[in-house]
């Protein structure tokens, strides 16, 4: 079955500027999550305005600016160009994971190779022909220029206009037309993404909203009258007049009938209705299919951060420095699970696969009693993920831990050579490291789904491969896979 229907691509001049697609039968937390996604995980390029005290290491080193912008302000709408990454193998870019620190590295492919864009110009007698009424010289990305190199690549026009981006204007002297106002800039591009700063979010605008289902719009209304009118038979006022039931239906349509959406079986929507549109960085099917990626990267980053050995007398859960893993304080007894330099995008994923797998009472599996997630301070990217399992005796525990491991054994646990151990490890020890595994198990079945989604929308779109180079080994994607 697809999940993906009604693909659909927009161009202006011949530009290709947005794609439009319908996602099916997907959880809406992982279709929120690639939403959020788009704008918020695509590594792009672009210069960046943090100001630097060592000049050598600024992207935007203002050596002249005699123009009416300050040097902030200039520097701010430099580093909000988009610079076109499609075909530009100078400033492709390479990710690797580092299971040390737990963090992704990201880096320019051939650093040596990276453009250096300057910008020197000034409104005097050579530029006389340019200036307009006012004598004002308009400063455009146009200006920029390249060493052995054609910058114009790296700076595209607007598709609707076809014109550059303007940067600044340059007032002329009327005093002396041979010393008006002058730029003189060196931009140096660097590697960010959109959660980061917003300069680096690849999109113009992402839409996304359920579709409305038509065929059950005018029924749902009749059932609302319906409803009204017994309230008033209630009350003992009159049913609603023909010119009333007229008002109520057009109110109906501008508020209501949003509400009356596709859904599953459980009642949450299922069918939503998504747009991407670039802003210059990437083509929009470029854009979908690396976030797609990315996406399953982070997850992976996560399970590879994760171990469980033999050690001693019990199966150990060792960590890197992006996964705590610890005791629940409170009432309930659980397992916390934080997850450093992530946000809502992933937790949402996180928490509803863990869930909807394990703490389902309607598909009768209920392992977990409770399964959620918090972020515990908006400004600080790190999630807590809460799991709470179910009264289970201690050989409850063995038995449900062995069900999931022991005839699947993954590389992590080839050490392992005495399974007896397991009966040893004390309650505590097992209800963490059983949770520790439905959290792994649940992490690859977010990911099973992102395959299925990014195959189908390769097929449509053509795109198959990533705008960066994922080098990470083959032990990375197949860890834990076996869960």
């Amino acid at each position: 079955m697809s999940n993906i229907n009604n693909y659909q691509k927009h161009s202006i001049n011949n530009t290709h500027i947005k794609t439009s697609f319908e996602l099916l039968n997907i959880p809406l937390a992982l279709a929120n999550s690639l939403r959020r996604g788009f704008s918020s995980l695509v590594p792009t390029v672009t210069f960046d305005d943090t100001w630097y005290e060592e000049e050598a290491i600024r992207s935007i080193l203002i050596n002249t600016n005699t123009s009416a912008l300050h040097n902030e302000f200039l520097s701010h709408r430099l580093a909000l160009i988009p610079l076109n990454m499609t075909g530009n193998s100078n400033i492709q870019i390479k990710t690797i994971f580092r299971k040390d620190n737990g963090t992704r590295d990201f880096a320019f492919v051939n650093p040596e190779l990276v453009p250096i864009f300057t910008l020197k110009i000034k409104n005097d007698n050579l530029n006389k022909d340019n200036r307009d009424k006012d004598g004002f010289l308009e400063v455009n990305s146009s200006h920029f220029n390249i060493e052995n190199d054609i910058a114009s690549k790296y700076l595209l026009t607007d598709p609707y206009t076809r014109d550059p981006i303007i940067i600044d204007k340059l007032k002329s002297n009327v005093s002396n037309e041979d010393d008006g106002e002058e730029l003189d800039i060196i931009c140096r591009p660097r590697i960010s993404m959109g959660k980061i700063n917003a300069r680096n979010d690849p999109t113009g605008t992402v839409t996304f909203q359920y579709k409305v289902d038509e065929s059950k719009v005018d029924s749902t209304f009749v059932l609302k009258l319906q409803y009204l009118n017994n309230e008033r038979v209630r009350k003992g006022l009159e049913v609603f007049t023909q010119l009333e039931i007229k008002q109520l239906k057009r109110s109906f349509e501008l508020l209501d009938k949003e509400r009356v959406f596709y859904r599953n079986v459980t009642g949450d929507p299922n069918l939503f209705q998504v747009s991407v549109e670039t802003n210059g960085f990437l083509n929009p099917d470029q854009i979908i299919i690396d976030t797609l990626d990315i996406t399953t990267l982070v997850l992976r980053d996560i399970l590879n951060s994760i171990s469980i050995k033999s050690v001693g007398n019990q199966l150990a859960i060792i960590t890197n420095s992006k996964v705590v893993i610890s005791e629940t304080t409170g009432n309930k007894l659980g397992t916390s699970i934080i997850v450093k330099h992530e946000n809502h995008t992933i937790g949402n994923i996180l928490a509803h696969y863990t869930r909807y797998n394990y703490a389902n009472e309607e598909e009768n599996i209920n392992i977990l009693s409770y399964a959620g997630y918090r972020m515990n301070h908006p400004l600080i990217e790190e999630i807590e993920c809460i799991l709470t399992l179910k009264h289970i005796e201690h050989e409850g525990l063995v038995d449900n831990i062995k069900e999931m491991l022991l005839n699947k054994i993954p590389i992590e646990f080839e050490d392992i050579t005495n399974w007896d151990i397991i009966y040893k490890m004390s309650l505590a020890s097992l209800r963490e490291l059983l949770s520790v595994i439905i959290f792994i198990k649940s992490i690859n079945l977010a990911i099973i789904d992102l395959a299925i989604i990014k195959s189908q929308f390769t097929q449509l779109s053509n795109v198959s491969k990533t705008s960066y180079l994922a080098e990470d080994g083959e032990l990375f994607h197949s860890r834990f896979n076996s869960i």
